[in-house]
């Protein structure tokens, strides 16, 4: 339904000339404020026939539309920024309800100002689809309002949404942003924003609300969404399976529970996607699982939480039986507990190849809370550096894991380091429950590493390294020899190698490396594979680790270096720090200062053992040295740790 152009011959040239309106706009719309065939898109739309396609110039069309059963395109010429559809608060801007299909298309348009459908309640906002299956093209649907679906409510549809906007709109119900029941959505490259479910106690789904439906999301962005109830950015109810795939969840709140997602008896399978910064005021400040299976996997849960009195900072599982492997769960915060995780209710799921570091929490388990008759499965996993802040006197147990009431708990070729706990079990504590620990590393949490109740529920542990050590067949107490504080990986002279049991160890380590490699079954989530890293080593009168020395009987300190630069000869920082009673002092060839200098700016490269001149221990105050050498292939003469290959050595010095 084009516009005919006129073909001029001049010379031997052929221009295009289009048809010019006022103002001497150049034209090729079939829609114009004035000056073309139609002023209105619906006139244009009761005049189109199957196939036609209505491009529209830049205005404000303040009109509702109805595509009326039409396999038609509705275009704009430039875009939603300059073309607008203004629906004066009188129903729905667009509707799609006389069963069209994908070929069906509205592209390029701002919906605004749009009230919904009227019944009992309003419909749809900005679009109302019902027994439909429209496409949705590079549209920004915005400041619209209704009871469901104050952006787009969908009723028996299949609908695909691609490159839109979708913000500002308020539901009084659910559905902010969208709204879809007994339907199927496809959203690829989408932003919904500052959407809002603002029905006091029970809006739920500021974002996104599925009622026995499916959504298929892609590259798309969840964010600032806001709902009074469940599923600040989306709530899932009623069998909705959720496909959701390098999409964004952020800043997304809610005044219960479910702060970024809320699905109940779903089958969600999530895949690189990112949830960071949600809020509930009580559980799942990132995402809560309620009677789910499904699957998730390579996502990161960042700086997620709950309110004071919330449990579930990053996840919650209730009833659920998902499946979680290589998610880095990191820096979330629960009020009461499970800071990374909350597991409960009889749930069974699988956390495979897993990261769970710097969470908090304020009673019980920093990392993750399992509780209720809950069994789920631990393997590959690290357990690293949560943290129990004590608000509840009395109470602090679990900082890396605390079990509660719940068999059986497996944890296999798990690594649990530098957790912390106010009262006991800084790695991992248990209560009236049955915990199996199997091929894995408990070390250097405070102010222990394993804890029970003691009535019949210790923890059965085999083949495993535990810090002050732990029976049980196969067990050790040796340094484990990590990389260093924040790297889990061994080095190659580490105890664990080779020492854990092979029957029902996992085929594969946390990084994907084959388990075994050249030998036995190591302990804990990496399997070693080689150095791949510069390899200092450092050593206190031939000793590694913790030392202690008696200053009456021992008259100087020496402290060994060496390193093994595994073929990297690249230019580095050499660090040599001394961590002492009185402070943190850089050695550099020259002096002892507190000023953050390198010992040497040079390339790397290979030694065995070189002696740094002996320490007279007269008058040297007692209590602890610690003493770290380390090298950093970024030679800027900047002290980053996580950028740190690294060893220590503690000196305990008494007298």
């Amino acid at each position: 339904m084009k516009l005919k152009r006129l073909l001029v011959m001049w010379g031997v040239g052929v221009f295009i000339i289009l048809l010019v309106a006022y103002s001497g706009t150049i034209l090729a719309c079939d829609v114009c404020p004035a000056g073309c065939i139609y002023s209105s898109i619906q006139a244009a739309i009761i005049d189109a026939e199957s196939g036609n396609i209505i491009e529209v110039c830049p205005g404000t069309y303040t009109e509702n539309i109805d595509f009326l059963g039409k396999a038609i395109t509705v275009i704009s010429r430039d875009g939603p920024d300059t073309t607008l559809i203004d629906g004066d608060l009188r129903g729905s801007v667009v509707t799609f309800d006389s069963g069209e299909g994908s070929d069906s298309i509205l592209d390029g348009f701002t919906l605004i100002h749009g009230t919904g459908v009227s019944s009992r309640l309003n419909y749809g906002g900005g679009i109302y689809c019902n027994s439909s299956s429209p496409t949705i093209r590079n549209c920004c649907i915005t400041e619209n309002t209704a009871a469901y679906g104050a952006g787009i409510h969908l009723r028996f549809c299949d609908v695909t949404i691609d490159n839109c906007t979708i913000t500002i709109n308020v539901a009084t119900r659910h559905g902010g942003g969208i709204y879809a029941a007994a339907s199927t959505l496809t959203i690829n490259g989408t932003l919904l924003d500052l959407n809002m479910a603002s029905s006091f106690p029970s809006g739920k789904g500021g974002g996104i609300y599925l009622e026995d439906s499916d959504l298929d999301i892609n590259n798309s962005s969840l964010t600032d969404n806001r709902a009074d109830d469940f599923g600040g950015g989306l709530y899932g109810d009623g069998d909705s399976a959720v496909s959701m795939n390098n999409t964004t969840v952020a800043e997304n709140w809610v005044n219960n529970s479910g702060g970024g997602v809320y699905l109940y008896a779903s089958a969600p399978v999530i895949t690189n996607s990112m949830f960071e910064g949600n809020v509930a005021a009580l559980e799942g400040g990132g995402l809560y699982l309620n009677r789910t299976s499904g699957s998730i996997s390579d996502s990161l849960f960042i700086r997620n939480r709950t309110n004071s009195s919330g449990a579930g900072g990053g996840i919650v599982l209730l009833m659920a039986s998902t499946s979680i492997t290589k998610a880095n769960i990191t820096e979330n915060t629960a009020g009461i507990a499970g800071g990374g995780m909350f597991i409960y209710n009889s749930s069974s799921s699988l956390i495979s190849d897993s990261l769970i570091s710097l969470n908090t929490a304020g009673s019980d388990g920093a990392g993750v809370l399992v509780s209720q008759f809950s069994s789920p499965t631990f393997i590959n996993s690290v357990f690293h550096n949560n943290f129990l802040t004590g608000v509840l006197p009395g109470f602090g147990t679990g900082g890396g894991l605390a079990i509660y009431q719940s068999s059986p708990v497996t944890l296999t070729n798990c690594t649990l380091r530098y957790n912390f706990a106010t009262e006991q079990g800084g790695g991992l504590y248990s209560e009236l429950s049955d915990v199996l620990l199997k091929n894995s590393i408990v070390w250097g949490n405070t102010p222990d590493q394993l804890e029970s109740l003691g009535m019949g529920d210790t923890p059965v542990v085999t083949f495993s390294d535990i810090q002050g050590g732990y029976s049980g067949a196969g067990n050790i107490n040796e340094i484990p020899r990590f990389i260093n504080l924040f790297n889990t990986h061994l080095k190659v002279d580490s105890p664990v190698i080779d020492r854990g049991d092979p029957s029902g160890a996992p085929a594969n380590d946390i990084d994907g490396d084959a388990r075994p490699l050249d030998g036995g079954v190591d302990m804990g989530a990496d399997e070693y594979a080689g150095p791949v890293h510069p390899l200092p080593d450092i050593l206190a009168n031939s000793m590694g680790g913790n030392v202690d020395i008696d200053r009456s009987a021992t008259s100087e300190l020496v402290f060994t270096f060496g390193l093994d630069n595994c073929g990297h000869t690249d230019d580095a920082d050499w660090w040599i720090i001394f961590a002492t009673p009185s402070g943190v002092f850089f050695l550099t060839p020259t002096m002892l200062t507190e000023e953050r200098l390198p010992f040497a700016q040079i390339p790397l490269q290979f030694f065995t053992a070189y002696d740094y001149p002996a320490i007279p221990l007269a008058g040297v105050p007692l209590g602890f040295y610690s003493v770290y050498f380390a090298v950093d292939t970024s030679q800027d003469g900047i002290l980053t740790w996580n950028d740190l290959n690294y060893d220590w050595v503690t000196v305990n010095l008494t007298d």
